[in-house]
């Protein structure tokens, strides 16, 4: 759909994708969303609250096999129907229902996969990282050196830089890579990621109808692992719509939509991968004492 941009924030299963149309058309940041409506009815006005832009509804309820069809307005016909609302543009969605004078129709569809990541990221292994580690220490005490030997510093000025000097050559004289256990040598970027992250989704659907009535029924699973840390996100969807002609001038109908959407264990640690040591244990040690049993300094383990 030309103007339409979709944007993911990251990978996690079940997240809330971002829409905009014809880009962000206003300084308001606490409302760039479209308005989405769902069926007739108008289910995420762009944001919850009056400070963040967190919709009040999440794509991840829908089934997407239940979608008949989706239609994107924009420009003077979103603000002709629907007012001030459709300000951002509006995506009207329509899910699927039963036909007239149509037999009954059973439908299966189930799929399987695998997902695998690819970041491109080479990870120093513990030699490697103790070369940077106490070069990148090196250079700065060189530096520190040069601008004592220029002179024109006031005294306050060098006892800061000469207390800086003597941290970084104490971390260089007690740089010390694994426990007491021995020495690790884990990539955790490759440890958190998961090489076959499972997608599993079964749909099964029954719809039909009569000169008089109509009746779509559908009921579906979908399931995503992770593809990075561990966790997954699980749907249980089912639809109900029933139409009914009562006389020639009235008709009747139900819509029903139930959604169960769970995230079990998400985690992401893929910033707190990239900055821990290679040297860092599966598992954190413990001296008796209760510290920690290996050099963490400013990290978190993943």
């Amino acid at each position: 759909v030309a103007g339409l941009q979709v944007r993911g924030f990251d990978g996690t299963p079940g997240s809330q994708p971002n829409f905009s149309i014809r880009g962000v058309q206003t300084i308001n940041s606490s409302n760039i969303s479209p308005l989405i409506v769902v069926d007739g009815l108008i289910v995420d006005a762009g944001a919850a609250t009056v400070t963040t832009n967190a919709p009040n509804f999440n794509f991840s309820n829908i089934n997407p096999q239940d979608i008949e069809s989706i239609e994107v307005l924009k420009d003077a016909s979103s603000s002709a129907i629907y007012g001030a609302r459709g300000a951002q543009g509006v995506i009207l969605i329509t899910t699927k229902r039963g036909k007239a004078n149509s037999r009954s129709a059973v439908n299966v569809n189930t799929y399987y996969g695998l997902t695998n990541s690819t970041l491109g990221y080479r990870a120093m292994n513990t030699q490697q990282y103790e070369a940077a580690f106490k070069e990148a220490r090196q250079n700065r005490i060189g530096d520190i050196d040069k601008l004592l030997n220029a002179g024109g510093l006031t005294p306050g000025r060098i006892q800061v830089l000469e207390d800086e000097k003597d941290l970084l050559e104490y971390e260089i004289n007690s740089f010390k890579l694994g426990t007491s256990s021995g020495v690790y040598e884990n990539d955790w970027v490759k440890k958190i990621t998961n090489k076959n992250a499972v997608t599993q989704n079964i749909q099964a659907s029954l719809s039909g109808g009569n000169l008089n009535n109509t009746y779509y029924f559908s009921f579906g699973r979908y399931s995503e692992e992770n593809t990075i840390g561990r966790g997954r996100f699980n749907r249980y969807s089912g639809k109900l719509a029933l139409t009914q002609k009562v006389n020639k001038w009235l008709k009747i109908g139900a819509d029903l939509n139930v959604s169960l959407s769970e995230s079990k264990d998400l985690n992401s640690p893929l910033i707190d991968a990239f900055g821990a040591r290679p040297d860092m244990p599966d598992s954190i040690p413990f001296n008796p004492d209760g510290t920690v049993g290996y050099w963490i300094e400013l990290t978190t383990h993943p």
